[in-house]
């Protein structure tokens, strides 16, 4: 093989690598690079998440009216409130059991506060969110 015929077929190798991870980023950051919460991917990820005797409380409906109430407080309760949420905060707790009340549903705090927990670890998965700082905010 010469040195022209070996230089091009590397450069075409080259071009398909960047051709396939701009593909990937591509799939993977849609709508020009904004990250998407799905709540139909979100409420399976956190289901799927659950320790087994949560999973045989919970259904999946169940987690995905949770992560509904959750981000309705995030977007629409806490900032009418001039609050800052945080995300698995205890006041979005708060505000999921308050609203399961109305509804007649029997929730448990620690069931809601595993659900929390599964769904911020689908907010990293997704890459919404980073890890939690060092030490809080100062």
């Amino acid at each position: 093989m010469s040195a022209l015929a070996g230089g091009l077929l590397l450069a075409a190798v080259l071009v398909a690598i960047v051709a396939a991870f701009l593909w990937q980023g591509g799939r993977r950051f849609r709508d020009g690079g904004a990250v998407i919460y799905a709540l139909d991917d979100a409420s399976r990820f956190v289901h799927g998440r659950l320790d087994p005797a949560t999973r045989d409380r919970v259904t999946p409906g169940q987690v995905r009216r949770v992560l509904e109430w959750q981000i309705e407080y995030q977007q629409v309760v806490a900032p009418r409130a001039g609050l800052r949420p945080v995300i698995g905060g205890g006041d979005a707790m708060e505000h999921i059991l308050e609203r399961a009340g109305e509804r007649g549903d029997t929730l448990d705090p620690v069931d809601v506060a595993e659900i929390m927990a599964a769904d911020v670890e689908y907010l990293m998965s997704i890459h919404a969110v980073g890890a939690p700082a060092e030490g809080g905010v100062g």
